[in-house]
């Protein structure tokens, strides 16, 4: 056994308007937001694990398992 663990889920939702122009904005902005926004869930990891919020970036810890 790994020992307790905790579940953290989330959801987002994001509407593009514009038709047509709208919808391939969104799959150009698909690739572009993996690269800029960090992982939230990071620094959340970090906070559980170690007790103290992490004072970095987030970009330098490493991404926590997506998958359960």
């Amino acid at each position: 056994s790994a020992g307790p663990r905790t579940l953290v889920t989330s959801d987002a939702e994001v509407e593009l308007r514009g038709g047509w122009l709208g919808r391939l904005m969104g799959w150009l902005l698909i690739p572009l937001l993996r690269i800029l926004l960090p992982n939230p869930f990071a620094k959340l990891k970090y906070w559980i694990e170690e007790g103290r919020p992490y004072e970095g970036k987030a970009s330098k810890l490493p991404v926590p398992s997506a998958v359960c």
